[in-house]
């Protein structure tokens, strides 16, 4: 039998190699390659498949996409939405003036991919191990491949694997911090939704629920609802076989709010931790997104914050590190004590920990907060002429 030939003779070179392309990994290597920077995506899909993350973009996160000098495809990829319909403690109490943009997750990341102007800047493989090569590291692929890179741009979400590898400690700041559910609805009878967007808060704060909201996505309504349960917990069980039926014993009123509806897509379950890992000592290689620390989807900063990390990442620090013989730890700490980045990953952890209190928290002080936040929109409500009841949600008065 003749001798095979290495699967490995292939090494390429690059100054920066991105390892995950989701929203963080793919913006970075746009923001990189408009910059005129040698960099190279690396991610399992080359078109990334359908996935249950972030759903929604808010204004303030459509004008940080315009600022990085995306925006343009991601607008098309998306359903504007100008306002939300408002319901807290059983009743319709406001509508709310608040633009923001539904979409699918796959979509929006195609949509940045699609800002590429050269398909040598992405490479569909899936990253085996990283090495240590002298002032590089060497990551190595599924397919025995080897990228040498003077930078590595880790952007891989979740997965543990090469932080592991890198023995980067982690500090588990909230196991099982939230739950996130997310599918499809429709209107019962081939009746319409009025509403492009509706949020419901809890009737009682005792039943773990932070909020459920429905929103115009496309040709679809999609429903992302946000909470405290327990994986154990009876509810999510049932909610796989009478999805209907949980929802309403959940949120009596929400059938009386906004009519019957049925579920018509697979009810995506995801648990989420509060982590943050310690890259700090670590030379050649830079964490991003949530692979340097968590979010919390309900609080809706995961977005922001990983936009935040790759503008002040690749704008303000990769340019100037190239130009440096190596790029150690001490370098790399720069980006992590950023006052901008700083800020950013303080706020996101905040908003989780204030969603979680203004949910569970039994207390004078989180109990006499939830009561502002009804009368505030109850009274802003009455003030536009808002209607309540499943009656006004089909033919609303517009203010």
């Amino acid at each position: 039998m003749p001798d095979q030939p290495p699967t490995n003779q292939h090494l390429i070179h690059t100054d920066v190699a991105i390892v995950g392309g989701g929203i963080a990994g793919s913006t970075a290597a746009v923001l990189l390659q408009n910059s005129g920077i040698n960099a190279l995506l690396i991610d399992p899909h080359e078109v990334m498949p359908k996935d249950f993350r972030c759903e929604k973009f808010n204004r303030d996160q459509m004008q940080m996409l315009e600022r990085l000098g995306i925006s343009e495809k991601i607008y098309d990829a998306c359903t504007p939405i100008k306002d939300v319909w408002i319901a807290r403690k059983g009743k319709l109490v406001n509508q709310l003036d608040y633009p923001h943009y539904g979409f699918s997750y796959e979509t929006a990341i195609n949509a940045i991919r699609s800002y590429f102007k050269t398909p040598k800047k992405f490479l569909a493989s899936k990253v085996k191990s990283i090495l240590v090569n002298g002032n590089e590291k060497k990551l190595v692929l599924s397919d025995g491949r080897e990228i040498s890179a003077k930078l590595i741009i880790l952007s891989n979400g979740l997965n543990p694997a090469l932080r592991k590898q890198l023995d980067i400690p982690q500090t588990m700041l909230s196991k099982h911090h939230e739950m996130a559910i997310g599918f499809d609805i429709e209107a019962h009878n081939q009746n319409e939704f009025k509403f492009e967007s509706f949020t419901f808060w809890p009737e009682k704060h005792s039943k773990n629920l932070a909020y459920f909201t429905a929103f115009k996505s496309k040709d679809t309504f999609r429903v992302n609802v946000f909470g405290y349960w327990e994986k154990s917990d009876p509810f999510l069980r049932k909610l796989q076989s009478e999805p209907e039926t949980s929802f309403n014993t959940l949120m009596p009123s929400l059938q009386n709010i906004i009519g019957d509806f049925k579920v018509t897509s697979r009810i995506h379950i995801r648990p989420v931790d509060l982590y943050q890992n310690h890259p700090e000592n670590c030379d050649n290689v830079v964490f991003v997104g949530d692979a340097y620390s968590t979010s919390c989807p309900g609080a809706g900063t995961g977005t922001s914050k990983a936009l935040a990390d790759v503008g002040i990442l690749c704008r303000k620090y990769v340019p100037k590190w190239l130009e440096q013989e190596t790029i150690d730890a001490n370098l790399i700490s720069q980006f992590y004590h950023d006052d901008e980045k700083l800020k950013s990953d303080a706020d996101s952890f905040n908003q989780a920990y204030f969603l979680k209190s203004l949910t569970l928290d039994k207390s004078l002080i989180w109990g006499a907060r939830r009561w502002m936040r009804f009368f505030y929109h109850l009274g802003k409500g009455v003030v536009s002429g808002m209607p309540n009841g499943k009656e006004g949600i089909k033919n609303p008065k517009l203010p």
